[in-house]
């Protein structure tokens, strides 16, 4: 075999084994929309409850992580299930936006929604926007994202809410394709010696 097909081989072996290993694509936040509400949703507990209703998950799937308040005595909560070093956030234009971060990795978590609130409306309804995670961003945020109420109203606070994270164990698959692109580098090696 010729070196130039055998080098060709190779990179589309290599090529093969390594895609089996996982890459990341650039992603942000999924706006899942602005909930008007005659109610107000009240702590963490409430707030998670009424995510879980919205989105159709079971009670008790999420998990409450912080809180950061915009207000004149903002900043991080640090009553949930993880402290504030693993966040960032400010608001800008009078608390109309926020701009968030996020490095959950190795926390034992991964982030699933970002909860904005904000206080009630002319009509008297009660202002929520709901964003989701992307698959990709469920332990650290692809850079600085931003949020807001609608443009307009001002943030109250941002909630971030996640699920425990489960290693998925692994089937055998990724071994599988490692063990036979090392047989075929190892066969084609040996043929080129006999050649």
């Amino acid at each position: 075999m010729r070196t130039s097909g055998m080098k060709s081989l190779v990179a589309a072996v290599t090529t093969l084994v390594l895609s089996g290993f996982g890459t990341t694509v650039s992603g942000s936040l999924i706006d899942l929309g602005i909930r008007a509400e005659p109610f107000q949703i009240i702590g963490p507990a409430q707030g998670a409850a009424f995510i879980e209703q919205d989105q159709g998950l079971p009670s008790g799937t999420l998990a409450y992580f912080n809180r950061f308040l915009t207000g004149p005595s903002g900043g991080f909560v640090n009553d949930g299930a993880v402290d504030d070093t693993h966040f960032t956030a400010s608001a800008s234009s009078g608390a109309k936006f926020g701009n968030i971060t996020w490095d959950v990795t190795n926390t034992g978590f991964e982030l699933s929604y970002v909860f904005l609130k904000d206080g009630q409306d002319a009509n008297g309804l009660f202002l929520y926007h709901l964003y989701g995670v992307t698959p990709d961003q469920v332990f650290k945020s692809n850079g600085n994202q931003i949020v807001t109420i609608d443009g307009v109203k001002r943030i109250s606070y941002i909630t971030f809410f996640g699920v425990p994270f489960s290693p998925v164990p692994e089937s055998g698959a990724t071994l599988l394709l490692l063990g036979m692109s090392c047989g075929v580098l190892g066969a084609l090696r040996s043929k080129s010696r006999l050649s």
